[in-house]
């Protein structure tokens, strides 16, 4: 059986509804109610609990690169919980509710990756984690003991918040986490590989996040009949548009298409280390799909596609739907939600494995590739090796 976090907190936490990525992509996203950890009687003014608040500033522009997370002019009227269903109640499509859904939205990722790594990931913090919903900026980033959303405008003239897309807010949530995780390089020590992993791990922190949502998961599932090689949005990360989205999971990159990690990191853009990303967030997609295709053969579910093809994803065919796959999702569809849940948890109990024990300093594709390698070992008993293996040589990975 799968982790349920709404399950692990009924109990005892507070209830909000959250998208699981923006309402401003195929017009079909809905809200999902969620149970966050947080303590009813902890909760304040943002809203807030005791390790993260919300900061509603007024035109506030973003922080500059090292500059401290100090807010300074007007504020607007924050939120004041009187009761732990205000949180869930509050009229969505106003100003309120961005500020609920950002706190609800870290707090959630926070829940699921101390769910992973086994302890609380803000202990050695002595301060909040500031959240600024509406920032003059049309991007969003996380820095010292904050994160800050701007928006975009539609080609309707629409303002489009990134404070509610819970994909997106997972990713910068991410960032703070690998920072405090892995540790921070020196000057002399970062690497590109260290920014790239930065962007695939977080990516992947965002994407295992968001299949904690079960009606997201399973529309994700319904729409590809089980075969996560299909467009879908899923892999569709940070979907801003009916149209378009920052980064596609399941892409075809290859370590020889993109910058070599032997450039200096001096002479790499931020779009060259993201693009180094790539090939190591698609490999870590044909991990995923590799694993829960074991998986759902270890359920006796007939699947057709061979387990571990990474090369599948530059394979037309597998990108087609099929009239045997569409009747063994149908006959089987309760057994492809536990095996997309299985595998999430598999991956997720990996990957957080994977940060403890990789550098800070001198980060290489090297040390990436054998953590993958021994938190499998360590995780399944190394039942993923193969699978593995091929996605990080197919990615050019594995030897680079």
């Amino acid at each position: 059986m799968g982790i349920s976090l709404n399950d692990d907190f009924s109990g005892s936490g507070i209830w909000v509804n959250l998208y699981p990525v923006g309402p401003f992509g195929d017009g079909k996203t809905q809200s999902e109610s969620v149970c966050l950890s947080s303590v009813p009687q902890l909760m304040g003014v943002g809203p807030s609990d005791d390790e993260l608040v919300v900061i509603n500033s007024a035109h506030k522009r973003p922080f500059a690169e090292h500059e401290p997370p100090i807010i300074r002019g007007e504020l607007a009227e924050p939120f004041v919980p009187r009761t732990e269903a205000d949180l869930q109640f509050v009229d969505e499509g106003t100003e309120h509710f961005c500020c609920v859904h950002m706190f609800g939205s870290v707090r959630r990722a926070l829940d699921v990756w101390e769910t992973y790594f086994g302890y609380k990931l803000t202990g050695r913090r002595q301060k909040k984690i500031q959240l600024i919903p509406f920032v003059d900026w049309n991007n969003a980033q996380a820095g010292d003991r904050f994160i800050e959303t701007g928006f975009q405008v539609s080609d309707e003239g629409i303002t489009q918040p990134f404070c509610l897309s819970f994909d997106i807010l997972a990713h910068e949530c991410a960032h703070i986490i690998l920072f405090e995780q892995i540790g921070t390089p020196t000057a002399r020590t970062v690497t590109s590989t260290y920014k790239a992993f930065h962007e695939a791990a977080a990516d992947w922190m965002s994407l295992l996040s968001v299949l904690h949502f079960d009606g997201f998961l399973e529309r994700v599932l319904d729409a590809t009949q089980g075969n996560l090689y299909q467009p879908n949005q899923w892999s569709q990360f940070g979907q801003i548009s009916p149209t378009s989205y920052i980064r596609l999971a399941s892409n075809a990159k290859r370590m020889s298409q993109v910058a070599s990690p032997n450039v200096p990191l001096a002479d790499l853009g931020p779009r060259e280390l993201h693009e180094m990303a790539e090939p190591l967030i698609g490999a870590l997609y044909d991990i995923y799909v590799g694993i829960y295709q074991a998986v759902l053969q270890d359920m006796d579910v007939p699947i057709p596609t061979p387990v571990g093809r990474s090369k599948a994803v530059s394979d037309e065919a597998a990108r087609m739907p099929c009239l045997e796959t569409q009747n063994i999702y149908r006959l089987h569809r309760d057994e492809f939600i536990e095996a997309m849940k299985t595998s999430r948890d598999l991956l997720g109990f990996m990957l957080a494995e994977s940060c403890l024990q990789l550098p800070a300093h001198f980060m290489d594709f090297q040390s990436i590739t054998d953590a993958l390698f021994v938190s499998d070992e360590l995780i399944t008993g190394g039942r993923y090796q193969e699978v593995i293996m091929e996605a990080l040589t197919w990615r050019e990975i594995l030897y680079h």
